[in-house]
């Protein structure tokens, strides 16, 4: 890299020296560019004038290294002054000091532009909040509807089982015990209690537990069928099924044969 006469390359003035006429030349030619004035208070505090900064930045050996590296200087940008029409360096209006400045036309309308972005930006994230809200939200009432539903269910089933017992009880402790097989299920006239609860009972049907022992009382057995009788006579039927079928296989057998 080469160095201009009066700057050193860590960005400094070489004491010493004459200036150099390239970079006063350019200076009168770009005014805009590189201000006089500016450009020599910058040489005095051992800025680089080219590129307008007002404090020295030392240029190190690690500092090269980054830039060769391709990293970027800090930049330096100015804006108009709202008091008067100089310029002074600030972040606000992304222009380079290299450049030149922007009008107040220009600044306000990008002020305007940047606003607009932000405003939309700011109502795309307050849009995601309330989707959010309002997703959570209806996770939050499905998850207590099942909640509801599975205590309704439970409540149901408790119930339910208590209904079961009752009838069963009562069967067992207020029929059954009652039972005479000549008048079928005896209730005092005396006990009214009795008698509701037999009502109960037969409007809400036979409890399955108990189904084994009210049929047989309620049909009776005025045949005196014992269980070894049954088990004879179911043989039989047995038998005569199965030869039946073998009949009636046989009749086709012959029947398929004729033709």
């Amino acid at each position: 890299r080469r160095s201009s006469p009066n700057i050193s390359p860590r960005g400094g003035e070489n004491k010493g020296k004459p200036n150099n006429p390239f970079f006063e030349a350019l200076a009168k030619v770009f005014p805009q560019l590189i201000p006089p004035a500016a450009a020599e208070a910058t040489r005095r505090k051992g800025g680089n004038f080219l590129f307008h900064t007002t404090e020295s930045v030392p240029v190190t050996k690690a500092r090269m290294r980054a830039m060769d590296a391709g990293a970027h200087p800090p930049r330096v940008v100015r804006a108009l002054s709202s008091s008067s029409g100089d310029t002074h360096p600030t972040h606000g209006t992304f222009r380079p000091m290299n450049l030149p400045p922007k009008s107040r036309q220009e600044v306000e309308k990008h002020k305007r532009e940047v606003a607009r972005i932000h405003a939309l930006y700011r109502k795309k994230l307050e849009k995601e909040r309330r989707v959010s809200e309002k997703r959570k939200r209806l996770e939050h009432q499905k998850r207590i509807h099942q909640i509801r539903r599975e205590q309704k269910k439970r409540a149901d089933d408790e119930k339910r089982e208590d209904k079961l017992q009752h009838q069963v009880s009562v069967w067992e402790n207020e029929i059954l015990s009652n039972w005479n097989n000549k008048d079928g299920f005896i209730v005092s006239k005396q006990t009214a209690a009795r008698a509701k609860a037999r009502d109960l009972a037969i409007k809400q049907g036979v409890p399955t537990l108990i189904r084994r022992k009210v049929w047989p009382k309620w049909c009776g057995n005025t045949l005196g069928v014992t269980p070894k009788i049954w088990e004879h006579f179911g043989c039989i039927a047995t038998q005569a099924a199965e030869a039946r079928e073998k009949r009636k296989k046989q009749e086709s057998d012959s029947l398929n044969s004729i033709k």
